[in-house]
């Protein structure tokens, strides 16, 4: 039986219906790849309350449903809100909403249905049991994409992808506001260049150990730490397996350096700075990579900054999230943000550091895409020149369209 849905009134209620009307044609089990902002949580509430009120309606006993998600603000915030916004409270007697660092563990188990929020972090070896290991009679898995071709070979099997809405097609639909994408460049301090030319030329250097008839393999690098695999790739590739083992370490070790050279690079400060002189008066959120580097984003703007990352108190972080909203202008954080915040007024986002998946990338804009009539949001990336950290960038925002690379910071001010 298909959800028993009213009329849609607006680009966004059509969208949902159409995704719970594609759910139940793949038979009530599947994943739905939605742009954030789009209400993925909505459309959970309605497929699991109505479900519960027609099983109620009909039926004697029980409809349980299990909510699966990634934080804890999730499972004891928004979820619920969403459950009482939609007018589903009552509905919420019959829901078990849990974090996936315990549902995993459940084993025997039935549940008339399974709604996994974010489900892209709930396919690790350890996670996937929860599907594995229990009974569902629905399943409805959401998130904004999925990277991994791994994870979505398992989705097939228990919760195949059925319908996608793609960022580009939100914004066209006017689901999302308006947005563009600046990708900025940062220059290293001579000391900085020279650390990272130092740690370039050992990842090089060290790589070419693991040269096979298939090329090189990142995979091979992290087999080869273990003693047992680096002494069975030795007669593979170049030396005895102490050697092989020694250089896969060794490859490790100048990637990380890299990676927090680019991270904290001096400069980007500043450029956190001057960025927040041009648009001061947009609430903004600064995304990084490192804990230190957001403490220094705090340092740098001061009182018009709070921090908010896994090194604060909940007291804290609670009071930080208060003050964002009601009157400081900027928010630095690390990854904590990346799922389940909303704050429609901001606009302006800046990822100081990132990694190269897409989804990474498409998170963090759905923090300053929330609906506003005429809001236009912008997003700016810094990247370290001519550095590993440009390539991340570029294979993060291949498939966005409004990205624009600029030279300079000057070419901010005419938005």
């Amino acid at each position: 039986m298909k959800p028993n849905l009213s009329i849609s009134t607006t680009n966004k209620d059509a969208e949902q219906r159409i995704v719970l009307e594609k759910w139940a044609d793949c038979g009530f089990k599947g994943t739905y790849l939605g742009a954030t902002g789009l209400g993925k949580c909505k459309i959970g509430v309605m497929a699991a309350g109505n479900d519960i009120k027609e099983y109620l309606r009909k039926y004697k006993g029980i409809p349980s449903w299990l909510i699966v998600v990634p934080t804890e603000n999730l499972r004891d915030n928004e979820w619920i809100k969403e459950f009482k916004k939609w007018g589903y409270e009552d509905e919420l007697d019959y829901v078990t909403l849990e974090c996936i660092q315990t549902a995993y563990k459940r084993s025997g188990e039935y549940f008339k249905g399974l709604i996994v929020d974010e489900v892209h972090t709930a396919l690790s070896p350890e996670y996937k049991k929860l599907l594995q290991n229990n009974h569902f009679d629905k399943i409805l898995c959401l998130t904004a994409t999925i990277d991994d071709p791994e994870k979505k070979e398992f989705l097939e099997k228990y919760a195949p992808i059925f319908y996608e809405t793609s960022l580009s097609k939100a914004k066209e639909l006017e689901i999302v506001s308006n947005f563009k994408i600046f990708n900025l460049p940062i220059a290293l301090t001579e000391a900085e260049l020279k650390e990272y030319a130092e740690a370039d030329d050992a990842f090089n250097k060290y790589f070419s150990t693991f040269d096979t008839a298939q090329g090189r393999s990142f995979a091979l690098v992290k087999a080869c730490m273990n003693k047992n695999k680096a002494r069975h790739w030795a007669g593979c590739i170049k030396g005895n397996g102490e050697t092989v083992r020694n250089h896969a370490f060794k490859v490790m070790g100048a990637i990380r350096k890299r990676k927090k050279i680019c991270y904290d690079a001096i400069n980007k400060i500043q450029a956190v700075k001057d960025i927040n002189k041009i648009f001061k008066n947009k609430k903004t959120i600064v995304f990084s990579e490192s804990i230190a580097f957001a403490d220094e984003v705090k340092k740098a703007l001061e009182n018009n900054c709070v921090v908010y990352h896994s090194k604060i108190t909940e007291k804290r972080k609670k009071e930080a999230l208060e003050a964002f909203k009601d009157n400081c202008n900027v928010l630095s954080t690390v990854k904590a943000l990346n799922v389940g915040f909303n704050v429609p007024a901001c606009s302006l986002g800046i990822i100081a550091s990132g990694s190269s998946k897409s989804l990474d990338l498409l998170q963090r804009l759905g923090r300053t895409l929330r609906w506003e009539d005429d809001k236009l949001a912008i997003f700016i990336q810094l990247y370290v020149k001519d550095s590993q950290e440009q390539k991340w960038v570029e294979k993060r925002c291949k498939n966005v369209a409004e990205v624009v690379w600029i030279k300079n910071i000057e070419e901010l001010k005419s938005y």
